[in-house]
């Protein structure tokens, strides 16, 4: 989670409503409010106070975030949490965390938000029945599945769970699915106790749609696990799928797969091609910042053999 602000304490009154009004001058006059605090109902009437129309979506985790930019088309999303303190993420219409640019301007917009009417509104709307319906079609069914879900977050481990039941799986057993409490990471322990980490996890779900002949964008990071294919197209972030983006959706999906092609989730780990990890020795003037520095980029990938990937913003 990319903080925007974070407070030793509650954010108060003023502040979120002031944080509402200056997010709607510089993002849009739709924004979705994703909130399981106080502070996303003050920033979701700061919004209307602007004159903007504010989405709220009440008791949310950060990995909806994705869902309720692809079903309702913000101009931007706020994502606001806290118990003892509050913590506040802004995401742009991609779902992606705002970039710095912006936010200087957003700071500088709540400064002066004090002069700021209008006449909005604020519509209360449910995400976890729609989010929930996604999910199910996204697992197809769970026949024969038995795994343990293991999450610090209630709503997150309840949300998977019911999902299991209802398409014919059990949530007990010795494979376990371990999801973040943000709902953003998914790492699990298969039937011989091997572990496999999220990116793990992403090439298998890509290789197995790519073996049903799926065109899919790959993050650069699972490329090489996936292999070479015409249906690829490797790039910075994660891809457009629900499950490249949700740990929810991704468990669901690991789940669909080892129900359809009947096999527990060390088989289907199998999948992917094994990856070496080898660690080399070299000398030169330039360092890899040095490098990075020199070429015109935001930002440089490197796979230690002979390539390199770089992204530009412009």
């Amino acid at each position: 989670m990319k903080s925007f602000c974070a407070l030793n304490l509650v954010l108060s009154e003023a502040a979120a409503e002031s944080l509402g009004k200056a997010a709607t001058q510089v993002l849009g006059q739709k924004i979705a409010v994703l909130s399981n605090d106080e502070a996303g109902i003050n920033i979701a009437q700061g919004i209307k106070k602007a004159g903007g129309c504010a989405l709220m979506f009440n008791n949310c985790f950060e990995s909806q975030i994705y869902f309720a930019v692809k079903h309702f088309s913000p101009h931007a999303v706020i994502f606001s949490q806290g118990d003892e303190k509050s913590s506040v993420a802004i995401y742009d219409s991609s779902a992606l965390p705002v970039s710095s640019t912006l936010e200087e301007k957003i700071s500088l917009a709540a400064v002066q938000s004090g002069r700021i009417s209008g006449d909005g509104e604020v519509i209360e709307a449910d995400l976890s029945s729609a989010y929930y319906k996604e999910l199910l079609n996204c697992g197809e069914s769970f026949e024969n599945i038995n795994v343990s879900v293991v999450s610090r977050n209630g709503s997150v481990k309840r949300m998977l769970t019911r999902a299991i039941f209802a398409l014919g799986g059990l949530n007990s057993g010795k494979v376990k699915f371990c999801i973040s409490p943000s709902g953003l990471v998914l790492s699990t322990v298969d039937e011989n106790g091997k572990v496999h980490t999220h990116d793990e996890l992403i090439a298998v779900c890509c290789r197995c749609a790519l073996e049903a002949q799926e065109k899919i964008d790959v993050p650069f990071t699972v490329v090489q696990s996936v292999g070479n294919s015409s249906l690829v197209k490797a790039g910075f972030q994660n891809g457009s799928e629900l499950w490249q983006r949700d740990a929810v959706f991704l468990a669901a999906k690991l789940l669909h797969y080892m129900s359809f092609y009947g096999c527990g989730l060390c088989t289907l780990c199998q999948k992917i091609e094994p990856q070496s990890v080898s660690r080399k020795s070299f000398s030169g003037s330039l360092s890899i910042p040095d490098i990075a520095d020199l070429l015109d980029c935001d930002e440089l990938i490197t796979d230690d053999d002979n390539s390199a990937f770089l992204k530009n913003e412009k």
